[in-house]
């Protein structure tokens, strides 16, 4: 009990020395809309494992900073309208930032990752798009990662429409690279193809989970939230969440 109050006591004092003597987050409790789909996401029937994950995370985050939270299903066409209309506080939303919306929402750094990876074998040594200069890399129609490859002129690329097919055509030395979304990837690397082929992180493009608020709510909420993931981001607590409920790391 007493290192409870010991580590809420430094947090507290952390987020004082950060922010100064005016605390940014005024209120005690919080609504959260998340739709638990995730739509449009496509998540290959993990859409459960990060529900609770996302729950589990910022519940945690609320309980340090002694905030109430109720958290309300919504849907992707009704999110964003509950929002303005203050049928929420904030959401836990793939809804991803852009010049004009973010003169609008306030959007916290991504607390889950779901942007396409890249895929070689095990014991290869490439370690990152750079180390593929003139060779085969197989990327799967779609993905967003094909609007950008244009960065990349020296790759080769092959369009492929079944990830068992590019995986197998990877191991048999047909390619040296597939580009999968991550949240598949991480199911194949840790299943059927384990210790066969590994996933290179980062995630190529930005698309993943945020938190996100009006920039006329409640101020300091996404600014409070991450700090706090920054936190847990460094201690590695995140990605322990991440594992427990299935998903890979999330660093």
């Amino acid at each position: 009990m007493r290192k409870t109050v010991v580590t809420l006591l430094v947090l507290t004092i952390s987020l004082l020395v950060t922010y100064g003597c005016s605390w940014p987050f005024q209120y005690d409790s919080l609504r959260v809309g998340r739709d638990p789909t995730w739509y449009p996401l496509e998540l290959h029937g993990r859409e459960r494992n990060i529900l609770a994950f996302s729950d589990e995370l910022f519940q945690s985050i609320a309980n340090d900073l002694g905030l109430s939270v109720e958290f309300i299903d919504t849907n992707w066409s009704s999110s964003v309208e509950g929002l303005h209309q203050g049928k929420f506080d904030a959401l836990l939303t793939p809804l991803m930032p852009n010049p004009r919306n973010s003169t609008v929402y306030e959007f916290s750094e991504l607390y889950f990752h779901t942007g396409p990876v890249l895929i070689v074998l095990e014991e290869s040594p490439i370690g990152s798009l750079d180390d593929l200069f003139d060779q085969e890399l197989s990327v799967q129609r779609g993905v967003s990662f094909s609007a950008t490859v244009q960065l990349f002129p020296s790759l080769n690329i092959t369009p492929y429409e079944n990830y068992i097919v590019a995986i197998e055509e990877l191991i048999a030395g047909k390619s040296e690279g597939v580009v999968l979304e991550s949240v598949q990837a991480h199911a194949i690397t840790q299943g059927l193809y384990k210790n066969r082929v590994r996933m290179i992180p980062p995630p190529l493009t930005k698309e993943g989970l945020r938190l996100v608020e009006l920039k006329n709510g409640k101020h300091g909420l996404v600014e409070l939230f991450n700090h706090r993931l920054k936190e847990l981001k460094s201690s590695g607590k995140l990605n322990e969440l991440a594992k427990k409920w299935n998903l890979g790391t999330q660093s």
